[in-house]
């Protein structure tokens, strides 16, 4: 599932925040279709011809999880969802979802689409929807799904398995005498638990108070550098000060681990402004006392939710390892694995420690990180049911039968 996430995130190209936009969020005609209507603000679109117009927004999702809205003016048929740059429509027959690079859900005929090249194969999906709809758009890239909900309701997982290496854009295609509304936030009317607006624009006072925030700690960590320079960075000092502001308590606390997977930071232990400044406005931050709260809320979503975990999980590997590695050090994993509190969730955890220390292993590569986490969900602490025919790492392998010994 986060093979392409490892790879992108081992490259260190993802955009700041894991979005790339050319200002403010909006649809463009990027067909040049001359019968495709899109309002001056580019948030409504219509269509003028006699098949599909096709529009995409300028912006581009790397990793996260991002939320839009579209209300249904008139008429109703339509798609929406999701493309990548590779999306060109061959013919004004062809609308989102009829290739391998787009995603569509269409409340007119209650079906989905994706890589429905005859037009024909459409499956049912979701429900029917009706003027004045507001049909939700989710897209989690850090566990590759599309879903969708209808007036706040929940309608299930659309796609798996969702790949696009140079992003994805919100997309949609009409048909004659239909009208939709778009929403890239941040005032939504049905904003899902975990989503993120696409829309993150700052006014003057917010942008003001992040950058004095962000200059309050690159100077504690240039304070306390030896060579008194940081660059535009929080660096040591400043980023430990940070730490102790929103609750660390001690090495073993993960909180800066969470605020560097909120941010997307690429350096282990270092904010540039970007990340900082970006970061924040992507989350609804503006001061400490957001920030506080924020952190209380991610901590409660990696306790109480898998799919926040794994998301958590698989970044603290890409971060903290060397750039240019494939794998992470053993004692490095170790320590990560220790302030995840892996105990708590897993029995045999001072039995992998207690393994792990012995073995002449030297790193941890990903799909043993990866994998271990898989292996603690179907297998936990029932050794005895594990099968030692089915695909896990061979490190895993050499822990059941180290286990099995002792036993």
């Amino acid at each position: 599932i986060n093979a392409e996430y490892g790879e992108k995130m081992s490259q260190q190209n993802i955009p700041i925040g894991g979005i790339e936009s050319k200002g403010p969020p909006r649809l463009d005609n990027f067909t040049e279709d001359s019968q495709l209507q899109i309002s001056k603000d580019g948030m409504e679109l219509s269509y003028g011809g006699y098949n599909y117009g096709t529009a995409r927004a300028n912006v581009k999702l790397h990793v996260g999880k991002w939320y839009y809205e579209v209300t249904i003016k008139s008429g109703g048929s339509a798609r929406v969802g999701w493309a990548t740059d590779k999306f060109v429509p061959e013919s004004k027959y062809v609308g989102i979802g009829n290739d391998e690079n787009s995603w569509a859900y269409d409340g007119s005929r209650k079906t989905k689409s994706f890589n429905d090249k005859s037009g024909d194969g459409s499956k049912a999906y979701g429900e029917y929807w009706t003027t004045n709809d507001v049909i939700g758009c989710i897209l989690d890239l850090d566990t590759r799904k599309i879903s969708y909900t209808k007036n706040g309701k929940d309608m299930g997982v659309a796609f798996t398995g969702v790949k696009g290496a140079s992003g994805i854009s919100p997309a949609a295609s009409v048909y004659r005498n239909t009208k939709l509304s778009f929403n890239f936030g941040p005032n939504f009317v049905h904003l899902p638990k975990y989503c993120t607006s696409i829309n993150y624009s700052l006014n003057d006072a917010q942008r003001k108070s992040l950058n004095e925030l962000f200059e309050k700690y690159q100077a504690i960590g240039t304070k306390l550098s030896e060579s008194g320079e940081s660059g535009d960075l929080i660096k040591g000092g400043g980023v430990l000060q940070l730490g102790q502001d929103i609750g660390s308590k001690g090495d073993d606390d993960p909180v800066l681990l969470i605020l560097a997977w909120k941010l997307r930071a690429e350096v282990v232990w270092e904010f540039s402004r970007d990340e900082f400044v970006t970061g924040f406005a992507i989350q609804g931050v503006y001061s400490m006392s957001d920030l506080k709260k924020k952190v209380v809320e991610w901590k409660n979503d990696i306790k109480n939710d898998k799919d926040q975990f794994r998301s958590f999980y698989n970044f603290i590997f890409e971060y903290l390892k060397d750039p240019k590695a494939t794998a992470l050090e053993k004692e490095e994993a170790l320590m990560a694995w220790g302030m995840l509190n892996l105990t708590s969730i897993w029995k045999l955890w001072p039995k992998w420690e207690e393994f792990l220390k012995k073995s002449p292993t030297k790193s941890v590569p990903r799909d043993t990180w990866q994998m271990l986490l898989t292996f603690i969900d179907q297998i936990g602490e029932n050794v005895s049911s594990y099968d030692p025919m089915d695909c896990w790492p061979i490190i895993i392998d050499e822990f059941c039968e180290y286990v099995n010994s002792k036993q």
